[in-house]
């Protein structure tokens, strides 16, 4: 059965960047146990500085696995996840970032025109933190609601969508009205340029009775 996660526009403006909790890093070994600023690391993920590495900790800070890449986790298993993003016309052009994470596996995804705002990706089954949406070098200018979390299981398809499809009104909202104070200042300039015509007439005329 295939999980669908559908994404409204909201009016309302959220973050676009929430709080993530950080990878900790191991940068010491004292009797085969890790620690990170000399404090004693258990029961966690973390990244080994000195081996660069990702590493798996048990409740007394020993390694039990070790991994380059997690997101090739030979033991994990992986799920489809497949996100699309519902753009008008006038955002054809942007690219769209997403960030989706759970320690040790992060994923950062671009959908644009060149695969057609929608990417299919294989990714490890697990339940990923949406950390970060975004139009690239546009951030909230265009604000859209999208879930915390998702659910990926294994050897089925997660869909997210991203609808944007209500900026195209908005978009055209503020051409009309650029297009407008173009205008203004035109009929401005053009009032003020006959104005001092008519001004620099009567001085002429004025002159020409002294």
């Amino acid at each position: 059965m295939k999980k669908l996660v559908i994404i409204v526009l909201l009016i309302i403006c959220i973050p676009f960047v929430k709080a993530t909790g950080d990878l900790v890093m191991v940068d010491k070994y004292i009797n085969g146990k890790a620690y990170s600023d000399g404090e004693l690391v258990t029961d966690v993920w973390a990244y080994d500085l000195l081996g660069e590495k990702y590493i798996k900790l048990d409740k007394d800070g020993y390694v039990t696995r070790e991994l380059k890449d997690p997101s090739n986790d030979p033991l994990a298993q992986k799920g489809k996840l497949n996100i699309k993003a519902n753009v008008p016309d006038n955002l054809k052009d942007q690219k769209i970032r997403i960030i989706i994470n759970d320690i040790p596996y992060n994923y950062n995804f671009v959908l644009d025109s060149s695969n057609n705002f929608e990417i299919n990706a294989d990714v490890i089954a697990t339940t990923y933190e949406i950390s970060y949406v975004t139009i690239i070098d546009h951030g909230g200018e265009y604000p859209i609601y999208y879930p915390e979390t998702i659910n990926v299981y294994p050897r089925d398809t997660t869909k997210v969508e991203l609808d944007y499809s209500n900026y195209y009104q908005k978009e055209e909202k503020v051409k009309e009205k650029k297009e407008n104070n173009k205008k203004y200042i035109l009929y401005i300039f053009g009032g003020v340029a006959i104005l001092v015509v008519i001004i620099i007439i009567l001085l002429y005329i004025k002159a020409a009775n002294v």
